[in-house]
């Protein structure tokens, strides 16, 4: 990494160097700041021009995990993973070196009132450019790269949306009563390299003549960060510089020659000016003379000095520094006699042998501490709560036991039982089922009812439990596309036109089995013979109508299962809309909906409704709809009206019913003609999101998002059926959130058993990947690069546990790394869990 021409550019392993903006669930914005990233990548990309930077900066706008610094890579370092910091430091390895191109940050300047940043950013940049040329001569009539910062604009646009009657959110963000202001970033190509040091000095005298801090010349530090991603704007909002934040303004000369003195000179003091902030010896050298006087500063830009070069600092070089800081510093008021004392070698020497003895008798302490804390263990600062695994399994057992005597005295417990992975939960909920079978017999319940996320991990429950409880029935629900174990390669059902043509038309998946010509033979039906003392069944059967294979009184009732056991969690399969592919519904369509089955009057009401919604929602901004606006004029804000809209909706179902005797083909015909009067369920589900929503506080639905032309997407939390008529339920998990599972268990008990694992070393990884993030390249590569830097690391074997899907991409990005899997056992399939070895001796399971 060499060359003045060039720049430094860093790629934060885990987390975001761009600021965010989002809408609250108050209705206010709130921004959030950069993360604080550890470890970076670290590359070198040349720029020949201003043309060149500019195109480099545009192209890093949509990059917020990269940043530049000015510092250039000491030969050797690795650059794979690199910490932000100077040689010379514990782990730095970027140097100072002259660079033919400087960031130069302005930062809230007074701007005339005429000047607006939205209508014209053109000419605010070029009126930025002229403001600091205005102190900078040697800047006139040279071309800059021009960069708003990510506040930029927002005034305007929250003064537009008041002018419009909208609601106030952007208080918490623009400040009321503040003047206009400008602030950019001004990015210069230099007719000659300049290290850090020189373009301190040439801020310091810009900022003389200016009389204020108009250049920052902390930009000038060698590993300061240059951010360059564009702010990211969350649903509900648009950046209102999209496509114009950065700008190249082309004037006379390509680059600039700067007039750097030889020494930084000193502003003019006033009285109540603030001191600079404490940057070090640097820092304390420029404010000498300042609001702070000379003694102070001297001492502390003294005492800085030694600590940073300690245990041989040069006081020769030391004294003649801060001699000629005071020396061209503005005496305020002090006479000759005064001055000549506080620059005199005595007066500096003093004080710097004093700073060195100080430093040796505070470092002789650090050390001796530092030898006694080692010398005698650290008690933990948070206290210990695992237990051995026997222990553990005794506290599951007893769990297990408690519910089922719980059950057993007429109470209808709802626990979650939070283990470490891997610690037997699964296990101790098997082990319990003779005794939840047997109070569940004497209560007059039903059977015990397991439930999990997949097939295949039931099959696996259902066989563990025959072997564990040989005693007791065990029986498996499968859904109609479930693979059929007595039928390899074929369905639980193998006609599936009649269920999908059924449910086409808003009827349940078996309302044509009666016509089907397989009936007979049919493995799905068949389930319904089964009689169990323990059913298996996924975890979506819980927030429907109990299966037919369940038992049911004499009155045709579904019987109340002892309990519901819950094994992993439940909530992806208990939420719609919220996976890959979203609910829709196309607003441009909700008037077309039918109305066969309604009398007049209710069918114009109907349409009523309709239109109303269609309108509010078609003027609601993109993302999370707002309580604002969705008030109509019947009112649909009273849940009663919303209530009615549903109901009026429901009843244009079209009924179907087949004759006795019909055929797959007059099911299906029938079928068809339904599906052709457009009935849809989302309708009616609209209505009751939107009365819901009003009915509450929050200022944006959770559910309804305006998506892009007419289209909404619908998300909603399936609730558990009252047909299981509130049973007893135990949650197996081991990262089930309980603050999730109170939406459906809200009188829930949570008890934590943690599991002593002394042979694993366990590593946080301080970054949250979402499963959205990790189907997309980048954050594929990103958990890639985290999984090969962890396996390198640990002193053994690594262990990562991700989702299924992710999964198969991650397992791909790692053999294109060089990876390699161990062979397949006999019968293991692709999706087995796997071991890979690397060249380097590291390996991972997955």
């Amino acid at each position: 990494m060499s060359g003045p021409h060039s720049l430094t550019i860093l790629r934060a392993h885990l987390g975001k160097l761009a600021k965010s903006y989002d809408v609250a669930a108050n209705g206010q914005v709130a921004m959030r700041s950069y993360d604080k990233v550890a470890t970076f990548a670290a590359s070198a990309v040349p720029v020949a021009d201003i043309r060149a930077l500019h195109s480099l900066l545009v192209s890093l706008e949509g990059q917020p995990d990269r940043c530049i610094i000015r510092g250039e890579a000491a030969p050797g370092a690795n650059l794979e993973k690199v910490l932000r910091r100077k040689v010379g430091r514990e782990g730095g390895v970027f140097d100072d070196v002259p660079r033919a191109w400087a960031l130069i940050d302005c930062d809230k300047l007074p701007a005339p009132a005429s000047l607006s940043v939205l209508d014209d950013p053109a000419g605010a940049a070029a009126a930025l450019l002229d403001m600091l040329a205005a102190y900078a001569p040697e800047l006139e009539g040279v071309s800059a790269v021009v960069r708003f910062s990510a506040s930029a604009g927002i005034a305007d646009l929250a003064e537009a949306e008041a002018v419009a009657g909208l609601p106030r959110r952007w208080d918490g963000i623009v400040k009321p009563g503040s003047g206009p202001t400008i602030s950019g970033h001004i990015w210069l190509m230099l007719s000659e390299p300049q290290d850090g040091a020189a373009l301190k000095r040439w801020a310091a005298g810009v900022n003389a003549r200016a009389g204020f801090k108009l250049v920052d010349p902390q930009l000038f530090v060698t590993t300061q960060p240059h951010y360059s991603s564009a702010p990211a704007f969350g649903p509900g909002l648009r950046d209102p510089l999209a496509g114009r934040r950065t700008l190249l303004i082309e004037r006379e000369a390509d680059a600039a020659t700067l007039a750097i003195p030889e020494v930084a000179p000193r502003a003019a003091y006033e009285p109540g000016q603030q001191a600079h902030a404490s940057l070090g010896y640097g820092g304390w050298l420029d404010a000498i003379g300042g609001a702070d006087g000379f003694n102070g500063p001297i001492m502390r830009a003294v005492s800085a000095f030694v600590a940073a070069n300690y245990p041989a600092p040069d006081l020769d070089a030391l004294v003649a520094d801060v001699s000629a800081r005071v020396l061209a510093a503005d005496p305020g008021g002090r006479g000759p006699d005064e001055i000549r004392r506080y620059a005199s070698q005595a007066f500096i020497r003093d004080k710097a042998e004093w700073a060195v003895a100080q430093e040796t008798r505070s470092r002789a302490e650090r050390a001796a501490l530092a030898a006694a804390s080692a010398a005698k263990p650290v008690a933990p600062k948070y206290p210990n709560r695992a237990v051995p695994l026997a222990e553990a399994g005794a506290a599951m057992r007893k769990v297990m036991t408690g519910f089922a005597t719980r059950i057993g005295q007429g109470e209808t417990p709802h626990i979650l039982m939070n283990v470490t992975v891997g610690s037997g939960k699964s296990h101790a909920g098997i082990e319990g089922q003779p005794l939840l079978v047997d109070i569940g017999k004497a209560a007059r319940l039903g059977p015990v009812l397991f439930t999990h996320p997949r097939h295949k991990l039931g099959d696996q429950l259902a066989a563990d439990i025959r072997e564990a409880c040989p005693g007791l029935r065990v029986a498996v629900w499968r859904g109609m596309d479930a693979a059929d174990p007595t039928n390899p390669g074929k369905a639980m059902c193998t006609v599936p036109e009649l269920p999908d043509e059924a449910k086409a038309a808003g009827l349940d998946a078996t309302h044509g089995c009666t016509a089907c010509p397989m009936a007979g033979s049919c493995s799905y039906l068949a389930q319904r013979d089964q009689t169990a003392d323990v059913w298996v069944a996924a975890h979506q059967v819980v927030t429907r109508t109990p299966f037919a294979g369940w038992p049911r009184d004499a009155e045709g009732n579904a019987m109340q299962p002892t309990a519901i056991i819950v094994d992993e969690d439940p909530v992806p399969s208990w939420l719609a809309g919220v996976g890959k592919e979203p609910i829709r519904l196309d607003l441009a369509r909700l008037e077309q909906g039918p109305t066969e089955g309604l009398t007049e009057a209710a069918a114009a009401q109907l349409m009523e409704y309709r239109r109303q919604a269609a309108a509010a929602l078609m003027a609601q901004p993109q993302g999370k709809v707002f309580r604002e606006g969705l008030e109509f004029p019947m009112p649909l804000g009273d849940t009663s009206a919303a209530a009615k809209w549903a109901k009026l909706e429901w009843d244009t179902k079209p009924k179907v019913r087949l004759p006795k005797g019909a055929t797959k083909k007059d099911a299906i015909a029938a079928y068809r003609e339904a599906q052709a009067k457009g009935f849809s369920s989302r309708r009616p589900r609209l209505a009751k999101m939107i009365g819901a929503f009003l009915d509450g506080g929050d200022a944006r639905s959770v559910n309804i998002t305006r998506a892009e032309g007419s289209m909404l997407h619908l998300a909603w939390r399936e609730d558990i059926h009252d047909g299981w008529q509130a049973p007893a339920m135990l949650y197996l998990g081991a990262t089930t959130r309980p603050e999730l599972l109170r939406f459906w268990s809200p009188q829930l008990e949570v008890t934590e058993i943690e599991v002593e694992a002394p042979h694993q070393h366990v590593v946080q990884i301080p970054r949250e990947f979402g499963r959205t993030s990790l189907l997309k390249p980048q954050g594929v590569s990103d958990v890639a690069d985290v999984l090969l830097v962890e396996a390198a690391q640990a002193n053994g074997e690594t262990l990562a546990v991700v989702q299924l899907e992710p999964e198969r991409l991650i397992r791909a990005e790692l053999e294109k790394r060089g990876a390699v899997r161990d062979p397949l056992k006999p019968g293991e399939d692709e999706d087995a869990p796997a071991t890979y070895r690397f060249p380097s001796g590291a390996v991972l399971h997955l």
